[in-house]
């Protein structure tokens, strides 16, 4: 691949005109070398060596999304240990998967204390096809004090198993590379355990599961997006979006799972499979497949929302709350795919749901639908708190994702050029790189330096970093 970027805005003449995927000398306002590698920063060039320079102008609608006391997740631990002076910081160095400085040092350091991992470097932490297990509780990995582009983990999959864990701006795309079968990007198997401003993305299974026994999950402010269909890792095709499923063992419901304000795009099923008891609000789906060119391989007609019941001990009729989302077809969409938004059994609250209505009907109508709804986290006000389903797209294209002020590459064209657009359903990762468009794979590691204070780290952080990459500050 060529270390100069492939997308971005000509203005020689002072118009902006789209650079097409596969024009990779662009200039604003003038020329520039083409030694000297440049990158495409909110419809501008830079030199990489300025990449870490936050832009004048932030794009409109931002307002830092959803917020950790609107979920049912509890971040009590976080706050009081900060609170007591005992909140522990570990500090990654390198973009080296293991040994002095890295991440995987930082979680063995933390022991079970809780803990806020803080990034002086910027890139992708390339796990080595192998599986990055967190048998660590209470670690808040802040990927927003990382300089741009953020930490993306790739080439492998992040596995929790222990309880109070949050992971806010941060980007898990395992990819196809690196890795010798299909990987996961995130599967989550314990309570208390948020992902906020993350993307997951890219993954040859599912890009996000979470496991029997994880209450109180939320998923906040993420992009879920463009999960790999025909892939030889496997023999059915894929495309999956995000899987709460429960486990068949006494007492696995999933209970109070909140998901507010995502993103998914260019998936064939899972927008999301829902076994739990829920509260679903402004997400956008975009591009929803269904046996995408008439492909003999796959193990399901495609589906967009489902709660399923599952094998015996598994939750059936999950109590979910449903509103102001919108589901919007695409490319990979075939005309003749009627089959409705919502299947199966569920104890059922929707309001305010847009979608293809000439194309489909909202439900299978095998759902007890209810008058009121059933699971609200005690901080969201469903009346107050949501945009209403009109403002859903803008809203989350805003906010959505990590460092939504100044995105990742990956993440910004994704925003900007691959929704509501001719983009579809892909296969391989190289189907991105061949079309000309920016993958993790492409970042230069930046680097910067912190000085984290010995008490009200939360606030220094909320203050100097997220505020600043959610376009609050």
């Amino acid at each position: 691949m060529s270390d100069y970027p492939k997308h971005g805005w000509d203005s020689e003449e002072g118009v902006d005109e789209p650079v097409l995927p596969g024009q990779f000398n662009a200039r604003v306002q003038g020329q520039w070398a083409s030694s000297q590698p440049k990158i495409r920063r909110n419809n501008q060039w830079i030199p990489i060596a300025e990449a870490t320079i936050p832009p004048s102008e932030p794009p409109e609608g931002l307002d830092g999304g959803f917020s950790w006391d609107q979920t049912s997740t509890d971040t009590d631990w976080l706050y009081d240990a900060d609170a007591a002076g005992n909140l522990n910081v570990e500090t990654v160095t390198t973009l080296d998967y293991s040994g002095t400085g890295s991440v995987t040092e930082a979680v063995s350091n933390a022991a079970g204390d809780p803990t806020v991992i803080v990034f002086e470097v910027g890139g992708q932490i390339q796990i080595g096809g192998d599986r990055f297990q967190i048998d660590t509780p209470n670690l808040w990995f802040a990927g927003e004090t990382a300089p741009w582009p953020g930490i993306t983990f790739s080439e492998g999959r992040v596995r929790t198993r222990e309880p109070n864990l949050i992971f806010s701006h941060i980007s898990f795309i395992s990819g196809d590379r690196g890795v010798s079968e299909a990987k996961t990007n995130f599967t989550a198997e314990d309570p208390d355990t948020m992902v906020d401003h993350c993307t997951f993305a890219l993954s040859a299974s599912s890009n996000l599961s979470w496991h029997g026994g994880t209450d109180r999950a939320s998923v906040i402010n993420c992009i879920i997006a463009e999960g790999l269909y025909r892939h030889t890792f496997h023999d059915q095709a894929r495309s999956r979006g995000l899987l709460d499923l429960m486990d068949d063992q006494a007492g696995a419901e999933n209970q109070d799972f909140t998901h507010l304000g995502c993103i998914y795009a260019h998936h064939v099923r899972r927008m999301p499979l829902m076994r739990a008891h829920c509260c679903m609000a402004n997400n956008y789906i975009y591009n929803y497949g269904h046996n995408v060119d008439g492909y003999t391989g796959s193990g399901s007609g495609g589906n967009i929302v489902v709660s399923p019941s599952g094998p015996s001990g598994q939750t059936t009729n999950p109590e979910i709350t449903w509103q102001s989302c919108v589901y919007e077809p695409g490319d990979s969409t075939p005309s003749g795919y009627s089959r409705e938004i919502f299947s199966f059994d569920a104890q059922l609250y929707h309001d305010d749901i847009e979608w293809d209505d000439e194309n489909r009907p909202l439900t299978d109508n095998n759902q007890t639908i209810l008058a009121e709804p059933p699971t609200v986290p005690a901080g969201l006000d469903l009346e107050n708190d949501l945009v209403p389903a009109s403002g859903v797209i803008d809203y989350v294209k805003a906010n959505s994702g990590p460092r939504p002020a100044d995105r990742p590459d990956y993440e910004y064209e994704l925003v900007n050029s691959r929704l509501q657009t001719g983009s579809g359903v892909i296969d391989e990762v190289s189907d991105l790189e061949n079309a000309g468009w920016t993958t993790p794979w492409d970042y230069t590691g930046t680097s910067h330096s912190l000085n984290v204070p010995s008490t009200d780290i939360i606030d220094w952080i909320k203050t100097n970093y997220t505020a600043v990459v959610e376009g609050t500050a």
